[in-house]
């Protein structure tokens, strides 16, 4: 290799506000195999070391689909009651 790196289209975002006025984005990324997966991103507001990273991703799921083990950290994006749907 020549020391480039090669960029792949995986999906895209666009811009929306929550209720309460607040900027996020919403998208979704295409797996190799095809499948889509939905996604949300926040500015993380509860940045308390300068390591923190500025913006979470979480990924959404139908109701009737049972949530991935590591989901319920509590630690990324907006409390539940800022979440815009």
């Amino acid at each position: 290799m020549n020391g480039q790196t090669k960029l792949v289209d995986r999906g895209a975002c666009w811009k929306q506000t929550d209720r309460n006025g607040k900027p996020y984005l919403s998208g979704q990324i295409k797996e190799d195999d095809g499948t889509i997966r939905r996604i949300l991103i926040f500015q993380n507001t509860k940045r308390d070391n300068p390591k923190s990273p500025d913006y979470r991703i979480k990924e959404q799921f139908p109701d009737t689909e049972p949530l991935p083990d590591d989901s319920t950290d509590g630690n990324y994006g907006p409390d539940e009651g800022d979440i815009p749907f």
